[in-house]
C-alpha cells in the first residue's frame, strides 16, 4: 500500500509542476494585444471621460465665477446692513424728537414768520427755564 500511496504524491507532484509551467508560459508568451470585444469599450470609455474632463472644466470655472459673484453679494449686503442700522438710529431719533415736541431744523420759512417762531421759542425757553 505504501507504493500506490506514492505514486498518488508523485502523481499529483507531477501535474502541480506540469500546471505551473503552463501558467508560467500562459503568463510570458500570452495575448499582449487587448480582445476586439473591449477594444470598442474602451473607445467609448476615453471618449465619454474626455467629455466628462471638459465638463468638469466648465463646471470648475462656473464655481470660480460663482464665488465671485457671492464675494459681491455679500458685500453689498453688509453695506445694506449697515445703511439699515443707520437708518433705524435715525428713526429713533426722530421718534424721540417728536415725543418731546422739538425739531432740529426748519423747512422754510417766510419772513413774517421768523419771528412769530423765534418768539415761541423764546417762551418754551423760558418756561423750562423756570420748571427747572
Amino acid at each position: 500500500m505504501t507504493s500506490g500511496g506514492n505514486k498518488v504524491v508523485l502523481v499529483s507532484v507531477l501535474l502541480n509542476v506540469l500546471l505551473g509551467v503552463g501558467l508560467a508560459l500562459f503568463i510570458a508568451f500570452g495575448r499582449t494585444k487587448p480582445i476586439e470585444k473591449y477594444e470598442g469599450e474602451i473607445a467609448t470609455l476615453t471618449t465619454l471621460n474626455e467629455g466628462l474632463e471638459t465638463q468638469n472644466s466648465r463646471l470648475f470655472n462656473e464655481n470660480v465665477a460663482s464665488n465671485k459673484r457671492e464675494e459681491i453679494l455679500d458685500e453689498i449686503m453688509l453695506s445694506l446692513t449697515e445703511e439699515l442700522a443707520n437708518g433705524k438710529s435715525v428713526i429713533e431719533y426722530l421718534i424721540k424728537l417728536k415725543e418731546n415736541g422739538k425739531t432740529d431744523y426748519v423747512n422754510e420759512l417766510s419772513d413774517d414768520a421768523i419771528p412769530v417762531e423765534f418768539t415761541a421759542y423764546l417762551k418754551r425757553r423760558a418756561g423750562k427755564g423756570e420748571s427747572d
